[in-house]
Order: C-alpha cells, then sequence, then structure tokens
C-alpha cells in the first residue's frame, strides 16, 4: 500500500466498512510518519463526531419502500369536480363581456336656465338652518345664503 492507496480507503477502514485493510494500513503507517499523522486525525475526528451520528436506519427500509411504490396502483386526485372549473370559466366568461362590451359614449346633457336656478336654490336651501334667537347669526346665514345664490345664478335679492 502506498500514500495515496491509504488516502483514499482510510476512512471506510475507519468506518469498519474494509476490515480487510487493517494489516496493509499498519504495515505503511509503521513506515511513514505522514500517513500514521493523517490516520490519526481521521480517528480523532470521528471520535468527535461519535455523539452526533443519527441511529442507523433498518436496512430493510428502502427495498420495502420501493415495493410499495412499485405495486401501488396510481390514485386519481381528488378535488373540485369537472364543473365546478365549467362554472369558474363561465363566470370569467361572462365577467369578461361586461368589463369588454363596447361602450357607448357619454350623452352631453344641457339644462335650461331655470333648471340651473332651480338646481342652485335647492343646494343653497340644504344648508344649516340657522338658531332664530340669534338675530345678527339668523341674518348672517341669510345674508351668505342671497350671496351665493348671487354669484352662482346672477341674481340679486330673495325672491322666495
Amino acid at each position: 500500500m502506498n500514500c495515496r492507496d491509504l488516502e483514499k480507503s482510510s476512512a471506510a477502514w475507519l468506518q469498519g466498512r474494509r476490515p480487510e485493510l487493517a494489516e496493509p494500513i499498519a504495515a505503511h503507517t509503521a513506515k511513514c510518519a505522514r500517513c500514521a499523522l493523517l490516520l490519526r486525525e481521521e480517528m480523532a475526528l470521528l471520535e468527535s463526531l461519535a455523539p452526533l451520528r443519527a441511529e442507523p436506519t433498518s436496512p430493510d427500509l428502502w427495498p420495502g419502500l420501493y415495493e410499495r411504490i412499485r405495486t401501488t396502483a396510481p390514485q386519481r386526485a381528488t378535488g373540485r369536480p369537472w364543473y365546478a372549473f365549467a362554472l369558474t370559466a363561465a363566470a370569467a366568461a361572462a365577467l369578461a363581456l361586461v368589463a369588454l362590451r363596447p361602450q357607448q359614449p357619454a350623452q352631453n346633457l344641457t339644462l335650461a336656465p331655470e333648471d340651473e336656478v332651480r338646481i342652485v336654490r335647492m343646494a343653497a336651501d340644504v344648508l344649516p338652518a340657522p338658531d332664530p334667537a340669534d338675530d345678527a347669526g339668523y341674518e348672517g346665514m341669510r345674508a351668505t345664503r342671497s350671496a351665493r345664490q348671487a354669484i352662482l345664478i346672477g341674481y340679486a335679492g330673495d325672491s322666495e
């Protein structure tokens, strides 16, 4: 055995997988100080890792799994029935039709002047009612409403 052979096979011998290498390794390490040091370092490493070793699995674990996989008939995936997908597709198609249908152009609405006046008066009447006991507040609110109407529709005074 030479140094290269020892480097390749020392791990297998230390783990007990190649017991037939005990004599050639012992003979070589007696002559080669470098390989003897390498072997001692590997032994120390294995001893330090010994507490971390996992328990070995059963030797027949994989063949049993393989046999079950090979002999078990494939099962059809269970899930939604076919019509659930059809209903989803129909709903998506209806939504697409609604979203993508041609839109009619917006029509220009024109209001007659009297309609505009009526809308402005309705908006002005929605203002909060003033307290009649507070004369200054009441008159101020009334003046503000009249001024707003005058600005919006272009008339002055209260024609109620």
